[in-house]
């Protein structure tokens, strides 16, 4: 029997983790059976390690943490895998350590960590060459620009390609807006057209309108020169479409409708799905890849049909009040129903203070619901169901492949879905941080350098700014850095909830920073959403288990437990609401945890990131964004998620795959650092003298060298510190007025207690967000305050 083939029973020394009082195991470092064992050891519980032919051999654990030499992709048949060579040195350690087995070797320090306890200090000020040699030695990546930093001013001015400001401001992805219930027609019209208003910021270019007896639904564009008019009808008029998104690569599949004997009048997306569902029935949906949402109306049968893509990605909110149901792209849309009293979703609203987002289907809208990916939402007569047609899940029985197999494979399936994604509509762009998935979205852009625009967002200086900046440059992209002022937050803030319906933080709202740069420019702008997660960037060893349902729940909830835990969940709320309320949260996560069916905890935890946190916290900033651009997210292709549901745990773990991909495919790039090491992905001269300097500068505060400030890394942002200097009086009036303090909802002694103990110093910056997100929702929603409804 095998090392990992074995299961391992654990100490059953303890208490159950569940029972209150008792604290779970926390995720943290790299360590391996015995770090694990000892993060349950003592519970009563046991922890089941995998048989080693359903995880595919472990990367080495050194070669997650140093560089890699890129392998060799080429059409011929596999050879045996080779590990990176790194010189003598290395090849020494392997044969110690018995790296080349796979089998896990001994870590060297993390980049982030101290080896050791360091004395603190204040920095010091060198002069003259001191300081440059200095430089130079502890910080070799900045080299000799550091001195000389380049113009990071935003670029105002309209680029060379041909488009001007007014023509690239706006764009027609706004969405969709509609009813089923008896009105009249003329209090219809003027229904609908209040609902158009009140979902786009601006005003309504153009609204499209099909009202007949007791159905009304409408098309909102912020273009005037939209593609097609809507809703677009089959040859006999016996259905209509109206459709908000787009969908990719079906080209083949429109000849094959034609020769069937469909009649196309338009090129639009709409009138393929409109076909194909003729053609299929309601499970055409499978089909289609891209973001969408479509309502298909009958009129003989008077049913109304609404499906979304695989992922949600285009938001569709519904509700039903007064038997008339009610359907928006955005939530604020369904309060000009006058029947509609909007009041809080308790629940919702413990879920968001909790995770910083609701769950599954809630918003902070009583009586609003989100509609759940991959559905179908049906209303005929009076009844009303929603069910799903595609489900999400891992693969836990794993093929037996080369590891340069996968390599190939990870690098045609993203080379793939960017090229799906460019459909030659416009100008493009690409927001580009220092992380590893909007660069790559850039890489395989392929050539794309000399007309593509670069978007970069931050606070002058930071590893974002200086990372992104070295990118556009070896890509030879237009490169736009916007700087990110506290004095413009308050404004973002304001926009950034009336928008996205209140379901995101006032901390995590910045994309708005960059939206009318961007928008100057492109039309079309591609984000790296979803790369972190599928790609296994936040996998750890610890996950790579069977934990008991329990252990496992409590585990991860402790990580996504990002706002106030339930404790200070009952010192915040007023007592009524908290006895409503209490252990919900926990309750939702356990439920949306397990509907993965998972059995290994590192898919499980992949499940729910996906359908939860990317859905419903990262792609509230894409909802931002679509107020003004067309977004386009290349990591949610079909095909490339599902092949890296096919790619065993072991290579998934902390991204290895991922990175090897990329250093074989994009060397070019991945010679720059990364914001999460601070290193180049391939073995070179750079990334090991700045492993030398950070290493030696550890040691010469070690020392006593206190002058020299330890390494760190410089974040696009610095809310703790603004919320507590230049935008305290904004907390305190938003936070601390009468109004707020007398709503109810929330101790006032713990509020101020809150913005207080922030001020001396503590960090509770994401509290704070998402306590400013509702008080200004209230404001918009509850009150009808700001003149927003257009």
């Amino acid at each position: 029997m095998g090392r990992r083939d074995r299961v391992a029973p654990l100490s059953d020394r303890g208490g159950d983790p569940t029972a209150p009082g008792q604290r779970a195991p926390v995720l943290r470092g790299r360590g391996g059976r015995a770090d694990r064992a000892r993060a349950c050891r003592g519970r009563g519980k046991s922890v089941q390690w995998i048989p080693r032919h359903r995880l595919s051999p472990l990367p080495p654990r050194g070669l997650l943490l140093r560089g890699l030499h890129p392998p060799r992709i080429s059409g011929e048949a596999h050879q045996p895998r080779r590990l990176p060579v790194g010189g003598r040195r290395d090849a020494q350690s392997r044969l110690r350590t018995g790296a080349g087995l796979h089998l896990p070797a001994q870590p060297p320090c993390h980049p982030g960590q101290r080896p050791g306890r360091v004395p603190a200090g204040r920095p010091h000020r060198l002069r003259g060459g001191a300081r440059r040699a200095a430089v130079l030695l502890l910080e070799p990546w900045r080299r000799v620009r550091v001195f000389a930093p380049p113009d990071l001013r935003p670029q105002t001015a309209a680029g060379a390609d041909g488009h001007s400001r007014d023509d690239l401001v706006r764009s027609e992805m706004a969405g969709l807006v509609g009813f089923v219930g008896e009105v009249s027609p003329a209090e219809g019209e003027r229904r609908l057209r209040e609902m158009a208003q009140r979902l786009i910021a601006q005003g309504a270019e153009r609204i499209d309108l099909y009202l007949e007896a007791g159905v009304g639904l409408a098309h909102v564009a912020l273009d005037a020169a939209a593609r097609e008019n809507q809703p677009i009808w089959n040859e006999d008029r016996s259905l209509c479409i109206l459709m908000e998104g787009e969908v990719y690569d079906c080209a083949d599949e429109k000849r094959r409708l034609v020769e069937k004997g469909h009649r196309f009048r338009t090129d639009s997306d709409a009138e393929y799905l409109l076909h194909l569902y003729e053609e299929l029935g309601e499970d055409f949906a499978l089909r289609l890849n891209g973001p969408f949402v479509a309502a298909i109306w009958s009129p003989e049968r008077r049913r109304l049909l609404v499906v979304n893509d695989r992922w949600g990605l285009q938001p569709l909110f519904y509700a039903q009040v007064d038997g008339r149901f009610l359907l928006a792209s955005g939530a604020r849309a369904i309060l000009a129903d006058p029947a509609y009293t909007p009041r809080v979703d308790l629940i919702g609203l413990s879920e968001f203070l909790t995770f910083e987002h609701a769950l599954e289907d809630r918003t902070l809208f009583e009586g609003i619901r989100l509609l759940p990916p991959a559905s179908v939402l049906t209303v005929e007569g009076d009844a009303l169901t929603v069910r799903s047609y595609w489900e999400f899940r891992f693969v836990e029985e794993y093929e037996d492949h080369p590891e340069a197999w996968y390599i190939e494979g990870l690098v045609h399936h993203l080379r793939q879905a960017v090229r799906r994604c460019r459909r030659g509509d416009g100008p493009e762009g690409v927001l580009l941080s220092g992380g590893l998935d909007s660069r790559a979205v850039l890489a395989a852009m392929d050539g794309a350098g000399g007309g593509a625009h670069t978007f970069t967002f931050g606070i002058p200086g930071c590893d974002d700014a200086r990372l992104a900046q070295e990118v556009a440059k070896r890509a030879r992209t237009r490169h736009h850095f916007v700087p990110l002022r506290p004095e413009d937050l308050p404004r973002m803030v304001d926009e950034g909830v009336w928008l996205g319906d209140g379901l995101n933080s006032a901390v995590h709202m910045h994309i708005l920073t960059a939206l009318p740069e961007a928008a100057r420019h492109v039309r079309v702008v591609y984000t790296g959403s979803l790369g972190d997660s599928i790609m296994g960037q936040h996998l750890r060893r610890p996950l790579v288990a069977i934990y008991p349902e329990d252990v496992l729940a409590r585990m991860l909830f402790r990580h996504y437990n990002t706002g106030f835990s339930e404790p200070e969940l009952a010192r915040l709320l007023h007592p009524s609401l908290y006895r409503r309320v209490r252990g919900r949260p926990f309750e939702a996560f356990r439920r949306t945890l397990a509907e993965s069916r998972a059995i290994l905890a590192a898919n499980r935890r992949e499940h729910y990131s996906i359908r939860q946190n990317e859905r419903r916290w990262i792609l509230e900033g894409q909802r931002l964004l679509r107020s003004r651009l067309v977004v386009r997210t290349p990591f949610y292709d079909n095909d490339l998620v599902d092949f890296m549901v096919r790619v065993p745990p072991g290579l998934r773990l902390e991204g290895y795959l991922y990175r090897r991909a990329f250093a074989a495919a994009f060397p070019h790039l991945a010679k720059i650092p990364w914001a999460a090491t601070g290193e180049p992905l391939t073995s070179s001269t750079r990334g090991t003298l700045i492993r030398l300097g950070r290493q030696l500068r550890w040691r010469l505060r070690s020392a006593g060298l206190r002058f020299l400030p330890p390494p760190r890394r410089r974040p696009y942002a610095d809310y703790a510190g603004w919320l507590r200097t230049v935008l305290r009086p904004w907390v305190e009036e938003v936070l601390l007025g009468e109004r707020a303090l007398n709503r109810g909802f929330f101790d006032p002694d713990a509020v101020r207690a809150l913005v207080e103990e922030h001020v001396a110093g503590a960090d509770h910056t994401r509290k704070l967000g998402v306590l400013i997100t509702f008080e200004l929702w209230c404001r918009y929603f509850l009150d009808g305050e700001g003149g927003k409804e257009g």
